[in-house]
């Protein structure tokens, strides 16, 4: 059997115990002195032997503070060897001596950081930072499919009693529903303790912002028109209320007219705003910190006026830019249109590709930028309905898309810039 592992607590990078007149000399020295080569019996033992039970009593009082404070880690020891590091994500982290398990959870991920392996959990309370001479433990541990009954092991022992190890609860409702990457993503870009979120700025005075507007991607120019201002047409609640998804389209073609008016009713610039950390725009629909990363790739397939091919929208100018894609390449994204739909449905007259810049957002954002871009493309895809439900066209939102098709259509890096949302239109059936 393995020897029970010491947890050694000491303070978390960059925090010291600070100085406090209340408190005895011993404990303010001794508390001074934590730094991960004692377990917390073995500092209140220490503490009794030199100053009675009573001083130890307040020193184990002024160690669950900083543990409720989440202050502490803890330095894991097995036979006289550090193993890892508990880094505690939020107070109500607690050991679970006499927890047993098997198998990792399937929630539990691994990645490198700096010389050390990290193991995390959206389901767990900590953290695990492995030193560089536990790996071959630690992938004997991950690895094994089926440990032998009465194997056991140091890291084994770790994982347990951190919370880190299978559960029936996680295979059983409603645990079950969930998915690894969702409770990832769900876990990572909410507020948590134990992660920076919001706008940090983390990038300002290092690198320049990415601008607000990217310049254009062809020499292949067509200049739209801007629409005049609307007529009386339907009120907002009617329109609110016809709004519907409609895959097939109209006989006739939509024009270059009314794409014109439709992109800049829905998507278009009204206003740069320059001056701040970072330029920021105004448009018709909601964006995180004003910054609009969003871009937007046209497919056409029919439109009166304007040549079937593959554009790009550079809103800054109210202008498409042609595309050099082959035409198999562009319209395998109406293919992929009509399989999310799960149904045979006639080709739409455009297909529209919804792309992040998402280095716009990092710049500024930690924690959340991801969610910011699918929320921000939500409140586009929405506005996008609503201008063409307004225009009397036929709108449709796309279920799903193929980012690494996005990639190679376009050429662009997908850590620079990744499709993230579709959306199709088309004239009313019966027009």
């Amino acid at each position: 059997m393995t020897a029970p592992l010491r947890y050694c607590p000491l303070f978390k990078p960059g925090l010291a115990f600070p100085p406090n007149p209340s408190l005895q000399p011993a404990v303010q020295a001794r508390m001074s002195r934590v730094s991960g080569d004692e377990s917390m019996d073995e500092l209140a033992e220490s503490m009794i032997a030199q100053e009675g039970f009573a001083v130890a009593a307040v020193l184990r009082y002024v160690l669950e503070l900083c543990r409720r404070e989440n202050v502490l880690d803890y330095a894991v020891m097995a036979g006289g060897s550090k193993i890892a590091t508990v880094r505690p994500l939020s107070p109500a982290f607690e050991f679970r001596p006499g927890a047993r398990g098997r198998h990792l959870s399937r929630f539990a991920y691994l990645r490198r950081e700096g010389a050390r392996m990290v193991l995390e959990s959206p389901r767990a309370l900590a953290r695990l930072e492995f030193e560089p001479q536990t790996a071959f433990s630690l992938a004997s541990v991950l690895l094994c499919a089926e440990p032998p009954e009465g194997a056991d092991s140091p890291v084994l022992q770790l994982l347990a009693d951190t919370g880190f190890l299978a559960t029936p609860e996680e295979n059983s409702p409603p645990a079950v529903y969930w998915e690894f990457h969702d409770l990832l993503f769900h876990r990572a870009s909410r507020l948590f303790p134990g992660r920076r979120t919001g706008a940090t700025w983390r990038f300002q005075g290092r690198i320049e912002s990415p601008p607000a507007i990217k310049p254009p991607m062809s020499d292949c120019a067509i200049p739209l028109t801007r629409p005049p201002a609307p007529e009386a047409g339907p009120g907002f609640h009617e329109v609110l209320e016809s709004r519907r998804s409609i895959r097939d389209p109209g006989v006739r073609p939509i024009t270059l007219v009314q794409l014109s008016e439709f992109l800049f009713r829905s998507v278009g610039i009204r206003k740069r705003i320059a001056g701040g950390p970072q330029e920021v725009l105004l448009r018709p629909y909601p964006s995180g910190g004003a910054i609009h990363e969003l871009e937007y790739y046209i497919a056409v397939h029919q439109c009166d006026g304007l040549e079937a091919g593959f554009y790009h929208y550079h809103a800054g100018e109210h202008a498409l830019y042609r595309l050099a894609v082959a035409e198999p390449d562009w319209r395998s994204l109406f293919a992929t249109a009509q399989a999310s739909w799960g149904g045979e449905h006639p080709t739409p007259n455009l297909h529209f590709t919804l792309a992040a810049r998402l280095p716009r957002l990092a710049w500024k954002y930690q924690g959340l930028v991801y969610r910011i871009a699918l929320i921000n493309a939500g409140a586009a895809v929405q506005t996008m309905y609503l201008v063409a439900t307004a225009m009397g066209l036929a709108p449709c939102a796309v279920g799903n898309g193929d980012p690494a098709r996005f990639a190679a259509i376009t050429g662009l890096n997908p850590m620079e810039e990744t499709s993230i949302a579709e959306f199709v239109l088309s004239t009313m059936p019966g027009t």
